[in-house]
């Protein structure tokens, strides 16, 4: 059909990516073969997005042995499309990859796509991984919320209980460490505030970290504090990206304004040295744009974990 045609064209001509091709030495006597690793970033496994964005993911693939072929493919609305393929040239045991990817205006609400990458070996080994996008309807509100004060990482039993260090942009809402463990909470919570402090000599604002959920330096950090009552859970956290932002008209900002402000999100997962008046932006996991303007900061060293943090932020809905 017509749409469909228009559907087809529109996502070829729309997908753009960089490659850097590294290599890495090739055993002289390999025993054992393994899988290629693929690795997407974002890791979330849908993306929820706007009929007209981008989606972007950065593509990795790892093996001891060479790689031979990979391939990029994506459908939509039921057509397969070939996004990007090549046959490798002997040697290169490392690939990346940054697919960005623009969605067609014309798809309709509901929507759901997806894009896959393999990878083979010269062994005959083969991976893949996939990942979907599902087309939601623009919004056009904000929320707006003031004075929403954090505290620092829980380091034992009774702080694992009391300390809000989990935030929920959307809803406003502050978890504990033990509150953000439950796989309903996990799902709504979009950064975490840390002042990881304890190895340094003064407490100061550099130490201090937005940080996404799902960052794995959480874990070692958590890790690090036998007195917490069970290992920090990454499966069941969100994703969400920071960038620090210099200009911002706080006043005036729209739901629209919000993401302009905010621009390319990139992959930064983690940002630190929080100061008053700083503004952060973020992208949350459900593709949602949001600035903080940090208010006010304690610094404290011991312990370092009453330190605290104060912001209003505004989000899109």
């Amino acid at each position: 059909t017509m749409f469909k045609r228009r559907i087809f064209y529109a996502l070829a001509l729309l997908v753009a990516g960089s490659v850097f091709l590294g290599s890495c030495s090739k055993d002289d006597d390999p025993i054992t073969h393994f899988d290629p690793i693929i690795t997407i970033t974002p890791d979330q496994d849908t993306a929820f997005i706007h009929p007209g964005d981008t989606v972007s993911y950065q593509i990795n693939i790892t093996t001891a042995d060479e790689i031979k072929f990979i391939e990029l493919t994506s459908e939509i609305a039921g057509t397969l499309i070939p996004v990007w393929d090549t046959t490798m040239i002997p040697g290169p045991g490392t690939f990346a990859y940054n697919l960005n990817m623009v969605v067609p205006a014309v798809l309709p609400v509901g929507t759901v796509g997806k894009f896959s990458v393999s990878a083979t070996t010269n062994f005959n080994l083969s991976s893949m991984e996939s990942r979907f996008f599902k087309v939601i309807a623009p919004a056009t509100s904000m929320s707006n919320y003031q004075g929403v004060k954090l505290q620092a990482q829980a380091d034992g039993v009774n702080s694992a209980g009391i300390n809000l260090s989990f935030y929920d942009a959307n809803n406003n809402e502050r978890f504990t460490y033990n509150q953000a463990n439950e796989d309903a909470n996990a799902a709504k919570i979009d950064l975490v505030f840390t002042h990881h402090s304890i190895f340094k000599g003064t407490a100061t604002n550099a130490e201090m970290k937005f940080q996404s959920p799902n960052e794995a330096n959480l874990k070692t950090m958590w890790n690090d504090f036998p007195a917490i009552p069970f290992a920090y859970n990454l499966t069941n956290k969100n994703q969400t990206y920071f960038k620090k932002l210099t200009t911002v008209d706080w006043d005036n900002l729209s739901y629209d304004a919000i993401a302009t402000t905010v621009g390319s999100i990139g992959i930064l997962s983690q940002v630190k040295d929080l100061n008053n008046g700083d503004y952060i932006g973020f992208k949350t996991a459900s593709g949602k744009y949001g600035i903080i303007k940090v208010t006010d900061t304690y610094v404290q060293h011991n312990p370092y974990n009453a330190s605290t943090i104060t912001f209003d932020v505004k989000v899109q809905d």
